[in-house]
């Protein structure tokens, strides 16, 4: 089962969402209005991913993130006020 790197399951992030949407809505609101992005949600689990070569050179690896489920949807949330700002506003 796959998970953030706090151990939240994606699958229960996903069956809990009509659960907590009010209540992440209000986070991410003060967030936005406040102009902060928390700490908590700019940590990431890093882990090296083996691309081609010898195994025992780091420098054929590479890192991956693995981003917390609610920083992936503060994300998406904030792209795509972005992009309504920029056609509303700087557009018309």
């Amino acid at each position: 089962m796959s998970t953030d790197p706090y151990g939240i399951p994606v699958r229960l992030a996903k069956l809990s969402e009509n659960i907590v949407n009010s209540y992440v809505a209000d986070v991410f609101n003060h967030c936005v209005q406040n102009q902060v992005f928390p700490v908590e949600l700019q940590l990431a689990k890093v882990s090296p991913v083996f691309k081609s070569g010898a195994k025992d050179f780091t420098s054929n690896y590479r890192p991956i993130s693995i981003l917390s489920n609610f920083s992936k949807i503060y994300g998406k949330l904030m792209h795509k006020t972005l992009v309504i700002f920029i056609h509303t506003v700087l557009i018309t």
